[in-house]
């Protein structure tokens, strides 16, 4: 027996440590790429330059003087040393599974294997061999049987806030106790254009209007990570109530940017809830202590179920150039057109805006420009991570839970009707027998898995960026748009998916899947989650030309 190699748990590399050695390596990778391709080998120098790194010990134990990674260091590392040679991380990879393979074997087995120093272990498992299961069960190549089927507190507006923050799965499994009450509202959401009022009162006791409100008056501040799994668990319920929601969400974190005293006044209302609208569709003109607003703007999700309105407009004034100014004002102040009459995302109550010689104060008014570079007047707000990020960014996030959400409400309709659906003109009795009912929901549960991975990948860019405090560079900035744009494409495939394979029963109103086939549609539509823009965007930054827009 060879004696055993003791590693403290200190001396194994970090993450961050193993992905800049793998770094390291890229230009002799590179350098030696041709070579292995002519040769159909590794060159020696490029297996002793791992082996100095220690990327063969990623998986071996540590008693044998291994790192024991996870596997999302292994993920890192092989990413980092794609990039140098394809050949070369392939064989890496392979080592490292067939190497932690190895330590499933009995320990004596272990110790002979691993007794050499940086050892490389590969290895198959032919598709024609044949495996016992417990049970009688027999898997692998040619005939088989078909297996059985299965078995402080804050008084605030009068009102006393608990100030209890409360966890990302705490505010998660509250959103899930909603979903059977927001799934029973989704008709009437529907076809009253608006949301059912039990809806409403549901989330505020819940706290989830609270996602992005500071807390000193009763918020959580919560991240944006906690932010998408909340809404993502609410489009499970209903598109038309998650949207909403993440637009309440966003519009309270943009409020947070305003002067402290804005702030003071808004917030006086316990779970207020903000809508607003971007686009500068009207005119702002300078008053003695203040602007006088007039204009219309259209798609103004939840200005129904608003307590303040923010909208955008031109400062016009004589002798000045116009530019964008967003102004905050209470929805009693405006009127509304009842032109809501769409297809998609019918509860939203998105309708028309109108204000007529709406005086707005002073410091209710911010020019746009400022805010789009990240010059936010808040002090009070100033040090807090979820308020540091760019507009656009943490503005396009919380809208991926939604069509996360709502491809999973697609998954979980189609899996609870397929046991009782035949196929017609054919003899399936259940759908779920149809081999091409496998493909399907494979694919959907591909595309819904990468949807969720880029809307993921977004928030934590956000968040960990607005903890950090580093500067965004234009193309982390295009990053999170393209995430945002690929996570709606993504989801939109698989609820077609799904939807294409629901027959046509699925078509009545009462049928969710038509309800969320519709509803992420319209969110497809939506500006700033288009696919074609935001990957234009992307792909012009990374081609060293300036984005042809202000808004990133």
């Amino acid at each position: 027996m060879t004696e055993e190699v003791l590693v403290d748990d200190a001396q194994a590399p970090s993450r961050e440590k193993l992905v800049g050695s793998a770094s390291e390596l890229v230009p002799l990778l590179q350098a030696n790429a041709l070579w292995t391709e002519e040769n159909r080998r590794l060159r020696e120098e490029s297996i002793e330059a791992l082996a100095d790194a220690g990327l063969f010990k990623m998986r071996v134990p540590k008693r044998y003087g291994g790192y024991e990674v996870d596997s999302r260091t292994l993920v890192e590392v092989l990413t980092r040393l794609g990039s140098g040679c394809g050949s070369t991380s392939w064989n890496v990879a392979v080592w490292s599974i067939t190497g932690w393979i190895a330590c499933l074997f009995p320990d004596h087995v272990q110790d002979e294997v691993f007794a050499t120093p940086d050892v490389r272990v590969c290895g198959t498992l032919p598709a024609s061999a044949h495996f016992e299961l417990a049970g009688g069960r027999r898997m692998g190549g040619g005939n088989r049987k078909r297996p059985p089927a299965a078995s402080c507190h804050i008084r605030l507006g009068g009102q006393e806030l608990d100030t209890h923050v409360p966890t990302r799965d705490e505010l998660v499994r509250r959103a899930a106790e909603l979903t059977p009450l927001l799934q029973a509202n989704a008709l009437w959401n529907e076809q009253h254009r608006c949301l059912h009022p039990d809806n409403i009162e549901a989330m505020a006791k819940a706290g989830i209007y609270r996602m992005r409100m500071p807390r000193r008056y009763g918020g959580y501040e919560s991240d944006l990570r906690t932010v998408v799994d909340v809404l993502t668990q609410l489009g499970q319920g209903d598109g038309s109530t998650a949207w909403a929601t993440a637009v309440w969400t966003i519009n309270a974190w943009v409020i947070s940017l305003f002067p402290d005293e804005v702030q003071d006044e808004v917030f006086t209302t316990p779970d207020a809830r903000f809508c607003g609208i971007l686009s500068p569709n009207s005119t702002v003109v300078p008053v003695n202590g203040g602007y006088v607003v007039n204009g219309q703007w259209g798609y103004n999700t939840g200005f129904l179920h608003s307590h303040w309105n923010m909208l955008s407009g031109m400062h016009t004034a004589p002798g000045e150039d116009p530019y964008p100014i967003i102004t905050v004002i209470p929805t009693a102040k405006l009127d509304h057109l009842d032109d809501w009459k769409t297809v998609g995302l019918q509860g939203t109550g998105s309708v028309t805006t109108v204000a007529k010689d709406v005086f707005v104060p002073a410091e209710f008014a911010l020019p746009m420009g400022p805010v789009l570079m990240g010059q936010y007047p808040t002090r009070l707000n100033a040090n807090s991570p979820i308020y540091r990020p760019p507009l656009l960014q943490a503005g396009a996030v919380p809208m991926n839970g939604v069509m996360v959400g709502l491809a999973k409400a697609a998954m979980a309709d189609f899996r609870r009707r397929l046991p009782d659906r035949g196929v017609t003109y054919t003899f399936y009795q259940s759908q779920r027998e149809a081999p091409i009912t496998h493909l399907q929901i494979a694919e959907a549960a591909m595309r819904i898995d990468l949807a969720q991975f880029h809307a993921y990948r977004a928030a934590d860019l956000v968040d960990a960026k607005g903890v950090s405090g580093e500067p965004w560079t234009l193309e982390e900035r295009a990053r999170v748009l393209l995430d945002s744009g690929r996570t709606c494409t993504l989801a939109k495939e698989a609820v077609d998916i799904l939807n294409t394979a629901s027959g046509g029963s699925s078509i009545y109103s009462n049928m969710p899947m038509q309800r969320i086939e519709r509803d992420i549609q319209a969110i497809k539509l939506h500006g700033l989650q288009h696919a074609s823009t935001n990957l234009e965007l992307y792909g012009r930054i990374v081609c060293g030309l300036e984005p042809d827009t202000f808004f990133i």
